[in-house]
Order: structure tokens, then C-alpha cells, then sequence
């Protein structure tokens, strides 16, 4: 079954070629940042979570977006 066009597109914005990874822990904390393009997705995590994935500046690594609603809003 092919994808839509728009997940196509969507995975290859998301390319994890082209992102780079930025962490920062503090505390029980991490803010991970991962920035794409000229966009930015910042995720926040429990700093055991982040130590156990490993995670360095600049590797390469690619954004899970789950999400349980979606609004639409009219501008």
C-alpha cells in the first residue's frame, strides 16, 4: 500500500539525516532539543531516560510525534 503524498513529504522532513540533537540535563531533567531544517522540537524527559538513550550533542537521531487530539483552529 503506498503512503499519501503528505506522509511522504512529512518523513522527509522529519529525515533524521538532517537533524542534530541538542541535551541539556539538569537535575531529573532533560530538555532535548532537535532541530530540523529551520524548525526545532524540544522534548521534555526524565534525565535518567535521556542518560540511557545516550544521548550527545550533533548525533543524529529523529522525533517520535505522538498525539491523541489534533485542533484546527481558524486564523
Amino acid at each position: 500500500m503506498r503512503k499519501p503524498k503528505a506522509a511522504q513529504k512529512l518523513e522527509e522532513m522529519l529525515s533524521p539525516r538532517e537533524a542534530a540533537l541538542e541535551p541539556r540535563i539538569s537535575g531529573l531533567v532533560a530538555e532535548v532539543r532537535l532541530s530540523i531544517g529551520n524548525q526545532v522540537i524540544t522534548s521534555i524527559m526524565t534525565a535518567r531516560s535521556a542518560r540511557e538513550m545516550n544521548l550527545k550533542p550533533g548525533q543524529a537521531a529523529a522525533a517520535l510525534i505522538k498525539a491523541t487530539e489534533v485542533m484546527i483552529l481558524r486564523m
